[in-house]
């Protein structure tokens, strides 16, 4: 693991230079037109282009129904002036409910075309992902850290820390390798509606790149709607959870290192009995069997271990910490049961 504190400057570098070509804009959604090139139109907004997840949320605000977006794109696929027809019908019919459309410009192959990015309520206060970064980096300036997961992209990030000055080695791995343990912190956050501002504490194995993170907290976990807020507040309580979550990580590590000591006569029977309690499926039970098969240490350690190698395999990043919340649930109720 090495700092990655070059890395996260050039993240905050480049959302830095987007920053500038960002605009929110509220219309009635009604007002919209578009051509058979997917290019949408109106007075106050000018010809923009549209995101999948964008339009998909344009086709649920026209009626009291969604409109089936799928339908709609391969219908422009196979006729695009077909489709502007119809669509238009539809916009032209559709309430005239007023959302904010935040858009960013700087697009296409000459850098002077306009994407609308997301569609929200005209009560969506912006709390972006550099609003996040800069939190976090105002709250961890004296601390060295490897960026360990970074999934950006135009509906969602996912950014796992791993802070080195905490690290905790748990002795030999099954292949020989040292078992490095880390506290972590996640933070997630959508500028497109998609899910809260999020700051929540975790722990990094760095041989197997799973984590963990925490099942609750009265402190260290944060999560704040983008709806009604004071952004300065926002950064303000975020900035705080950031330092309870690392205290929070290290509580997490103790009881990791107290999961090894506990004996489990049968692994397969705990794992099954806590899937079918969270209605899990018969294949990701399966799942977790075979992750418990690559170190089957018979200790509680290993079981929930299991569970976490399994959510690395999760490509959907909210379900993935679902998952990981599930294996830190487990822990602790395990831990709670044999004190």
């Amino acid at each position: 693991m090495s700092n990655a504190g070059e890395r996260f400057k050039k993240i905050l570098e480049q959302m830095e230079k987007e920053e500038a070509q960002k605009n929110d804009i509220v219309v009635p959604v009604n007002s919209l037109r578009v051509n058979e090139k997917f290019e949408f139109e109106s007075e106050d907004v000018g010809k923009v282009g549209m995101t999948d997840h964008a339009f998909g949320q344009l086709c649920s605000e026209l009626y009291s129904y969604a409109l089936p977006a799928e339908y709609f794109r391969n219908l422009h696929k196979e006729n695009p002036e077909w489709f502007a027809e119809q669509f238009n019908k539809h916009l032209e019919k559709g309430k005239s409910v007023e959302r904010k459309l935040r858009i960013l410009g700087g697009q296409g192959e000459q850098g002077n075309e306009s994407l609308v990015r997301g569609i929200v309520s005209p009560n969506y206060v912006p709390f972006d992902n550099i609003d996040a970064l800069r939190a976090f980096e105002a709250s961890t300036k004296d601390r060295a850290f490897d960026l360990v997961t970074s999934r950006i992209n135009d509906r969602l990030m996912f950014m796992r820390f791993a802070f080195l000055d905490t690290e905790r080695n748990f002795g030999r791995s099954f292949d020989g390798q040292d078992d490095k343990n880390y506290v972590g912190l996640d933070l997630v956050n959508s500028e497109v509606g998609l899910t809260s501002v999020i700051s929540n504490p975790s722990v990094f194995r760095l041989i197997c790149t799973n984590g963990m993170v925490s099942k609750d907290a009265e402190y260290g976990f944060y999560k704040q709607r983008h709806i009604f807020i004071n952004p300065k507040q926002v950064s303000l309580d975020m900035r705080q959870s950031i330092v309870h979550g690392v205290e929070l990580g290290e509580e997490m590590l103790h009881n990791m290192e107290r999961a090894r000591q506990i004996k489990i006569d049968n692994p397969y029977e705990l794992i099954t009995r806590h899937g079918k309690k969270s209605r899990f499926s018969e294949k990701t039970l399966r799942t977790v069997r075979e992750k418990y098969d690559i170190e089957p240490e018979g200790n509680l350690f290993s079981v929930v271990n299991a569970f976490t190698r399994t959510a690395t395999g999760i490509k959907s990043v909210q379900p993935r910490l679902e998952m990981e919340k599930k294996a830190s649930k487990i822990m602790m109720e395990e831990l709670k049961i044999r004190a």
